[in-house]
């Protein structure tokens, strides 16, 4: 847990891994993440390119 007056986290001081390569999991490019977000925002409204 964080603590209330101080700008650590705890403890531990846990951070998130920095990672520069792809995930496994990931199928689309950057390219292809654009191109859908772009294609959704003309069909959508801007709450449900998230989804």
């Amino acid at each position: 847990m964080a603590r209330m007056h101080s700008r650590k986290k705890g403890k531990s001081s846990s951070t998130r891994p920095i990672s520069k390569k792809k995930q496994n999991w990931l199928s689309y490019t950057s390219q292809e993440i654009e191109q859908i977000i772009i294609k959704l925002a003309k069909e959508n409204s801007p709450s449900e390119i998230g989804l």
